[in-house]
């Protein structure tokens, strides 16, 4: 029986969990549940209290070993978890959280040696590699591939080829954790570069030039080139990646809607559609409101914090931009 992992490192980009979120992690647990008999949470003790109790097999908090510098590769707590997952020699698929897997995925495809959801085109401009080779004191075994213009995308990966999946992991491991590249992959937001893209680089990019240069296939789920085939071909599966639309207030009542559907808990029920429209409310407040020196001057806090991804907070969820304009409003770590 193939083992499915989530995985969440509250150090990375989403920081803690707020009630959406729990409720994303619950729909998607027991739909991978229901179809596959099990599904694992390793995550860290920031978030375990939120998360444990959502239908687990089994919870993890190993990631309370992952270095907090590292936060903006916020792919490494799932690299560790792939580690995790392979080191234990049973087959298996970490899926995101935000991955729901309304049918079972096709057998030909979590049967083979070495799956994923998709390969990514456009990957050079993308990624930004100009920047990252320019950047990255050791690039390990990504030398030699300044031209490549591919890589997976990490929705779902897996296989029984437990043996590869933890030595191409582990090296990806070193490339990150490289006393060399510290400074590069610790340091501030890149203005040039996509925030996401050490992110990338690391579990996406890394893996799939590695599969390549040691002749290993990748079978993909999704196969079109296209973004609009890739949808339409997604949803005849059965399968949904809501990718960047998790703050998309539709999305977020589509996803309750469905907890509901199915007899879950949902953790925004106090809330409800307020608390869905919240957001959008206050947003339209600050959009009205002048800059003052107090807006000013939070932003300028907000910049120096490990916690700003440059747009929004990650402990909030809020576009801060916005957000420091209300003067009623409070930063979650009491920094204003």
């Amino acid at each position: 029986m193939i083992q499915v992992y989530h995985s969440y490192w509250s150090a990375g980009y989403a920081g803690t969990p707020d009630p959406f979120l729990v409720d994303l992690h619950r729909l998607s647990a027991y739909l991978a549940k229901k179809h596959y008999g099990n599904v694992h949470l390793v995550t860290d003790s920031r978030a375990v209290e939120s998360l444990r109790n959502l239908g687990y097999d089994s919870v993890s908090t190993e990631l309370d070993q992952l270095p907090l510098k590292y936060a903006q590769v916020w792919s490494l707590g799932k690299i560790w978890t792939y580690i995790h997952a392979a080191s234990k020699g049973q087959p298996f698929m970490h899926i995101d959280y935000d991955v729901l897997l309304w049918k079972p995925l096709p057998v030909e495809m979590t049967n083979s040696p070495l799956f994923a959801e998709r390969i990514e085109l456009d990957v050079n401009k993308r990624y930004v590699l100009n920047r990252f080779f320019s950047q990255c004191p050791n690039p390990h075994d990504l030398v030699g591939s300044e031209s490549l213009d591919r890589a997976i995308n990490a929705g779902i990966v897996g296989g029984y080829n437990t043996d590869f999946l933890l030595e191409a992991y582990s090296k990806t491991w070193n490339f990150v954790m490289d006393p060399i590249n510290a400074d590069y992959m610790t340091g501030p937001p890149d203005s040039q570069s996509p925030s996401w893209s050490r992110a990338t680089i690391a579990e996406q990019l890394y893996f799939y030039n590695y599969a390549r240069k040691h002749n290993q296939n990748i079978v993909c789920l999704l196969n079109t080139l296209l973004y609009r085939d890739k949808d339409k071909e997604a949803s005849e599966l059965g399968y949904t990646h809501i990718w960047g639309a998790k703050k998309n207030k539709e999305i977020r009542a589509k996803i309750l809607a469905k907890c509901k559907e199915f007899g879950l808990p949902v953790a925004c029920e106090e809330h409800g559609i307020k608390w869905l429209a919240k957001g959008a409310i206050k947003a339209a407040q600050a959009l009205v409101l002048e800059e003052t020196e107090q807006s000013k001057a939070r932003l300028a806090i907000c910049g120096g914090c490990d916690q700003w991804t440059g747009k929004s907070c990650k402990q909030c969820g809020c576009f801060t931009a916005l957000k420091v304009k209300i003067p009623e409003e409070k930063c979650p770590l009491e920094k204003w």
